[in-house]
């Protein structure tokens, strides 16, 4: 709500000018990425989605509305799924059950993430394509180890970008992997595991 000259007014979000089939976009066709989207207590968020996904329509009681929704519009729920993502809850069945497709993203391929590598921090820190898939392969030895459970979690796309970056701060490759990577496992065994494949892969000098 707003507060002008004429006293108390109710005023849309933006995403409810977003979604609706009245809003400022009219029929166009839009995007709603939802993300971390299971970090929303799951009553909470069901209450809000269901109507939306289910009838098309949304109750607005603080503007007296029941809200048609733009039926060109495409939502993107992202969730972080497992145990070892803290903070989390289930999705509710009835919620899961109306979205239309549920798509499995796993890491990039080694080609895309190399590119990526370059892209974001090539210029910067001066990563060439050859140090740039050593870091990629050291990571996919450790998501090797995660999947076979001798680590406690692979290495994200994430972690890989904030490695290179610290290359700009005087580390070396080898030791910003270390300082990103190896010092987060919670165990000597663990960190002697990610030691030995960033040590394999990326020189130490």
């Amino acid at each position: 709500t707003g507060i002008d000259a004429d006293g108390t007014r109710f005023i849309w979000n933006p995403l409810m000018d977003v979604i609706r089939a009245d809003g400022k976009y009219g029929d166009m066709t839009l995007i709603v990425k939802v993300d971390e989207f299971n970090r929303t207590p799951s009553t909470t968020a069901g209450n809000f989605w269901l109507p939306i996904i289910e009838e098309g329509r949304i109750p607005v009681p603080e503007a007296g509305e029941i809200v048609d929704v733009n039926r060109k519009v495409i939502f993107i729920f992202t969730v972080n799924e497992g145990a070892g993502y803290g903070g989390t809850v289930d999705i509710d069945t009835a919620l899961r059950d109306r979205m239309d497709v549920n798509a499995l993203i796993g890491y990039l391929d080694t080609k895309d993430e190399v590119n990526l590598i370059l892209d974001r921090w090539g210029k910067q820190t001066g990563i060439t394509r050859e140090q740039a898939k050593q870091v990629v392969t050291a990571a996919q030895q450790v998501r090797s180890m995660a999947a076979q459970r001798e680590v406690r979690s692979g290495i994200s796309t994430r972690n890989i970008l904030k490695a290179v970056e610290m290359t700009q701060y005087g580390l070396t490759l080898n030791e910003a992997c270390h300082a990103i990577w190896t010092d987060g496992y919670p165990d000597e065994a663990q960190r002697e595991r990610v030691t030995t494949a960033v040590n394999a892969s990326i020189p130490t000098a």
